[in-house]
């Protein structure tokens, strides 16, 4: 017999036998985990809308160990589809919330400085503009 017909005959034993022993050897797995989306506005970049949430997802595996290896290689290709996912969620609730549910912290100290006349004028032009 050759390595790989005696690696396939080893491989179809062990199957055997473990399904005579416990039946299927897969066990299903949840993993919850929390995690954090932040972005910034296009429009406004002093704006940083962070989200942060928590979700499960199901596995089928054989070991603990073998759950904690498929999480990791599906996190490392999550970094455009779980963001997409959670702004495209947030875009269809948003409108379910109720203002007075928020809860509003000012971060800081306020800045309070006079506006020179060409501030004041940029200012007065931006009014306009915005109202046309």
């Amino acid at each position: 017999m050759e390595k790989d017909e005696l690696d396939t005959n080893l491989d179809q034993l062990e199957k055997e036998v473990l399904e005579e022993l416990q039946g299927n050897p897969f066990r299903t797995y949840k993993c919850e985990f929390p995690y954090s989306v932040r972005f910034k506005l296009e429009e406004d970049p002093n704006t940083e809308i962070t989200i942060t949430t928590r979700t499960e997802e199901y596995f089928y595996s054989k070991t603990k160990n073998d759950v904690f290896k498929m999480k990791e290689l599906g996190d490392s290709h999550s970094h455009i589809s779980l963001p997409r996912y959670i702004i495209k969620y947030v875009d269809e609730q948003l409108w379910t919330v109720d203002p007075e549910q928020c809860e509003l912290t000012f971060t800081g100290e306020p800045k309070i400085n006079e506006l020179t006349e060409e501030e004041l004028k940029d200012f007065q032009r931006r009014i306009l503009s915005a109202n046309e």
